[in-house]
């Protein structure tokens, strides 16, 4: 299934490891290593969280928090998705942590640096960064 979401880097991230294959439905995903190893993500409803297991290990637990991230696919939503990201104010672990400044730079550089069909305005460290539907304004905040 083609996806245009982040769960795959998010995965891969997560376990430090290349996926070559990957499958998603409504409940799980599933997926191979490239060193030959197939695990899945799947929600745990005791705890809330997105258990990752490979063979019949549990790899890590994503948080509730980080799956508007992996699960986003609208790129006209750039703004809501920095803001979420920007936003997230709660307990993460180190490789969820290193995950959103992931997210969060990447869109910084794509809104400061591109030139985007959006519409939205943002505060990206010294700049305001706003679209409208004709064009682009940078403005510097020093």
């Amino acid at each position: 299934m083609e996806t245009k979401s982040m769960y795959k880097s998010a995965i891969e991230s997560f376990i430090g490891e290349l996926l070559v294959e990957f499958v998603q439905d409504e409940d799980a995903i599933g997926f191979m290593t490239i060193s030959g190893a197939t695990g899945s993500m799947e929600m745990n409803d005791f705890s809330g969280n997105w258990d990752i297991w490979i063979g019949e290990e549990v790899v890590y637990e994503v948080e509730p928090e980080l799956v508007p991230l992996m699960s986003h696919t609208n790129d006209r939503e750039l703004f809501d998705l920095y803001e979420y990201a920007k936003n997230l104010d709660c307990e993460l672990k180190y490789k969820s942590r290193r995950f959103v400044a992931t997210v969060q730079n990447s869109i910084e550089k794509l809104l400061i640096n591109g030139n985007l069909p959006l519409t939205g305005r943002s505060t990206i460290g010294n700049y305001e960064v706003i679209y409208t539907t004709t064009r682009k304004f940078l403005i510097s905040l020093n």
